[in-house]
C-alpha cells in the first residue's frame, strides 16, 4: 500500500459474527458502521453500502443485470438487490463502475448527475494471466481429460452466459471441424441452469466431444486452460465487464464475443464479435478462426495490445484520488 501514499495502515474487524451480520444487512437492519469501525471514507465493491453517521462513501455497482435482464437472475438474489443497490446509489457520494458503457446505463436508469458516477476499469493480472507453457498445458488437460485441441468458454452456468447457444454452435459446425475440438465449458454452478445441461448432455449423446468443468478448475489452472486453446467463446447476453476477455487476450489466445451491452467496449477490435441471439453468428466464428491461422494470429496480437488498456494501479489510484478529495 505505500505506492498510493498511505502510512498507517490497520484492519478494523467488524464486533459482530459473520451471520449476525449478513442477517443484518440481508434485512437493512444495520447499524451505522462508522460509528463502529471509525470515521473515514468507505469505499464498497460490490453494491452494498452499509449504513453510516458522518462518513462519505463510494460505492461499485457492476452492472444492472437485476434491473435490465431479470429473467437471467436468480430470483430472490434479484430482489435482492433491487432494494440495495438502489438505496446504496442514493446514498452513496460516488458511484463507482467498470465500464463507460455501463456509466451510461447507470446514470439514466437511477436519474444520476454524470459527475456522481466514476469508472474504474478492471484489468487482467499479468502476473498471472499470460501464455503458459507447453508442460504445464499438458499437465492440466491431462488432470481433465482433454485430449487435443479445445475451445474454452468460461463463465458461472447461468443462461446469461448463452453456453446454450455456444453448444448449439458447436454441433452445427462441418463434422470434420467438430471431430478436431473438445468444447471445454468451465465455470460455477449458478441458476436456472436446467437447459444448459440439458443441452450439454444432448450433445454428448451425439457423440460430440463436450466437457463440463463445474467449480473444479482451480485459480492456478484457469491461466493455463485459456494459454492452451484454440479459441475462447465468450457468448454472454449482458455484462457490466466480462473478464474473461481480456483474461484470454492475456494469454494470447484468440477471441470470439458477444457484441452486447458493453463488450465491444471491453473487447474493442481484438475479438470477432458475433450476436449472441445468432447461434449461425458462433458457428461461423468459429469456422473463421478455424479456416485462417492469419487471422488467430492477428486477432492474438490486437489482443495483446488491448489488454494494455486496462491496468489495476491505474485504476485504483483513481479511487484514491477521489477519497482524498472528500
Amino acid at each position: 500500500m505505500p505506492k498510493f501514499g498511505f502510512k498507517n495502515i490497520k484492519v478494523a474487524p467488524i464486533p459482530l459474527p459473520m451471520r449476525v451480520f449478513r442477517r443484518l444487512t440481508t434485512k437493512g437492519a444495520l447499524p451505522p458502521m462508522d460509528l463502529v469501525v471509525g470515521r473515514g471514507v468507505y469505499f464498497f465493491p460490490d453494491y452494498v453500502r452499509w449504513p453510516l453517521a458522518n462518513s462519505r462513501s463510494i460505492t461499485t455497482i457492476h452492472d444492472l443485470s437485476f434491473e435490465e435482464v431479470p429473467q437471467f437472475v436468480d430470483d430472490n438474489n434479484a430482489r435482492f438487490l433491487r432494494k440495495t443497490t438502489r438505496n446504496s446509489v442514493a446514498k452513496s457520494d460516488k458511484v463507482a463502475t467498470v465500464t463507460n458503457t455501463m456509466k451510461g446505463i447507470i446514470e439514466k436508469f437511477y436519474k444520476l448527475d454524470p459527475s456522481r458516477v466514476m469508472v474504474t476499469h478492471n484489468a487482467a493480472n499479468l502476473a498471472v494471466f499470460y501464455k503458459h507453457n507447453e508442460k504445464d498445458i499438458e499437465r492440466v488437460k491431462l488432470k481433465y481429460k482433454i485430449f487435443g485441441k479445445y475451445i474454452f468458454t468460461v463463465g458461472n452456468i447461468e443462461p446469461r452466459k448463452n453456453q446454450v447457444s455456444i453448444v448449439e454452435a458447436f454441433m452445427k459446425l462441418p463434422k470434420e471441424i467438430a471431430d478436431e475440438y473438445t468444447l471445454v465449458l468451465a465455470g460455477a454452478g449458478a441458476w436456472k441452469d436446467e437447459k444448459i445441461h440439458e443441452v450439454v448432455n444432448k450433445a454428448i449423446k451425439k457423440g460430440y466431444r463436450v466437457t463440463m468443468l463445474l467449480g473444479v478448475v482451480t485459480d492456478e489452472e484457469m491461466p493455463i486452460l485459456y494459454s492452451g486453446a484454440s479459441m475462447m467463446i465468450y457468448a454472454s447476453f449482458y455484462e457490466g465487464y466480462g473478464m474473461p476477455i481480456v483474461e484470454a487476450m492475456a494469454c494470447r489466445t484468440p477471441v470470439i464475443c458477444s457484441n452486447a451491452s458493453v463488450m465491444p467496449e471491453v473487447a474493442g477490435d481484438a475479438a470477432l464479435m458475433i450476436d449472441p441471439h445468432k447461434v449461425s453468428d458462433i458457428k461461423n466464428a468459429i469456422i473463421k478462426l478455424h479456416d485462417n491461422p492469419e487471422l488467430a494470429k492477428e486477432m492474438v496480437e490486437k489482443g495483446i495490445e488491448n489488454v494494455k488498456r486496462y491496468d489495476w494501479k491505474k485504476e485504483a489510484q483513481k479511487l484514491v484520488d477521489v477519497a482524498r478529495e472528500f
